[in-house]
C-alpha cells in the first residue's frame, strides 16, 4: 500500500515529552512534537525514570541529542526535522534515515510535494513500472525516479540484480534514475555533492 504523508508545521520549534506508560524494564518511548506531527521511537530511560535522569535535550532543528540521528552532520539533521515537519516520519515502516534526509533536501532546493504543485515538484513512494520508489521528482517535462540505498538491504549481489532489473523497467518507462548510497545520504557533504549532480548547483 502506498504511504501518505500529510504536509504543513514549522520544523524550528519542537516539543519534547515522554511516555506516561509505565512498563517494567522497558526504556521510554520520547515522542518529537514538530508542528502537527509526532516522531515515536527514541529511547530516553528506564520506565518511569526512577533515578529521575536529565532527559536529553533537543537541538536546534528540534531532534533529541542522543536520538538515533545523533551522528548526522547539521544539514543532515535539519533535512531530516523539514521531513518531520512535513509529516514524513520515522515510525515502524514509514521512512528510513536515508528517506527522511533526501525528502528535507528537496524541499531543501525549492521542490513542491505533490506532482504538478510546481514546475520541480515530487511525491513520496511511487509506483513506476510497478515498481515502488521511494521518489518520483518532475523539473518541468523530465521525469526522475529518486531511489535511496541502503547498503544493508541493498548490498548484496542478489539484491543488487533485482534492483538493476527494477531500473531498466523504470528507465525505459521514461524516467531518469538516480540512486544514492547511504556513503552520501548520510553526510553533509555528500547529499550536497549528489544532489548538485543530479539537480544542478544554486538551490539550497
Amino acid at each position: 500500500m502506498p504511504k501518505k504523508f500529510a504536509g504543513g508545521g514549522d520544523y524550528g520549534a519542537a516539543k519534547v515529552g515522554k511516555s506516561r506508560r509505565k512498563t517494567s524494564g522497558v526504556g521510554q518511548v520520547g515522542t518529537i512534537k514538530t508542528g502537527s506531527q509526532r516522531a515515536s521511537g527514541v529511547t530516553l530511560g528506564r520506565a518511569g525514570n526512577p533515578r529521575n535522569v536529565p532527559y536529553a535535550e533537543a537541538d536546534q532543528f528540534g531532534l533529541l541529542r542522543n536520538s538515533k540521528y545523533r551522528s548526522l552532520g547539521p544539514r543532515c539533521r535539519e533535512n531530516v526535522a523539514r521531513a518531520i515537519a512535513s509529516g514524513f516520519v520515522y515510525q515502524g515502516q514509514s521512512a528510513t534515515t536515508e528517506e527522511q534526509i533526501c525528502f528535507g533536501e528537496l524541499l531543501r532546493r525549492g521542490f513542491t510535494l505533490g506532482l504538478g504543485s510546481s514546475a520541480r515538484s515530487f511525491v513520496a513512494q511511487s509506483y513506476i513500472a510497478g515498481s515502488q520508489v521511494d521518489f518520483e521528482v518532475w523539473i518541468g517535462g523530465e521525469k526522475i525516479a529518486l531511489r535511496p540505498q541502503n547498503l544493508y538491504w541493498h548490498g548484496e549481489a542478489d539484491k543488487r540484480f533485482s534492483d538493476d532489473l527494477k531500473g531498466e523497467k523504470i528507465m525505459r518507462a521514461g524516467y531518469t534514475l538516480y540512486d544514492i548510497w547511504s556513503s552520501d545520504s548520510l553526510t553533509d557533504l555528500g547529499i550536497e555533492r549528489k544532489f548538485d549532480t543530479f539537480f544542478g548547483r544554486g538551490l539550497g
